[in-house]
């Protein structure tokens, strides 16, 4: 029996991005939104299956074809892209990014 690849609860960012196009955009498919967002099928697939991160500009462009919060995404994303970039512990709040660099 095949099982659903739709999550029910949306928890990742590519979950997050999955679960809105299916759940807002029922007459769209993958083809549909990457198309509207200038990006190719796969790599909507490999964002929706969290192996790919979006761009900033590709993250943007999803929460408004999508109507996702820009809340729900866009903080989540730069925090983990500051992250890979620095290799440091990056701690967010409303009014300060704090970076702590690793001891050597």
């Amino acid at each position: 029996m095949r099982t659903s690849k739709y999550p029910k609860k949306a928890v990742t960012i590519g979950q997050k991005i999955r679960k809105a196009r299916m759940d807002r955009k029922k007459d769209k498919d993958l083809l549909d939104v990457a198309n509207k967002v200038g990006i190719t099928e796969s790599y909507l697939s490999r964002i929706e299956a969290d192996k790919n991160l979006p761009s900033m500009d590709v993250a943007a462009k999803l929460v408004e074809e999508l109507g996702i919060k820009k809340d729900d995404i866009i903080p989540e994303l730069m925090q983990i892209k500051i992250a890979t970039l620095s290799k440091s512990t990056v701690h967010i709040n409303a009014k300060h990014i704090t970076f702590k660099k690793p001891r050597v």
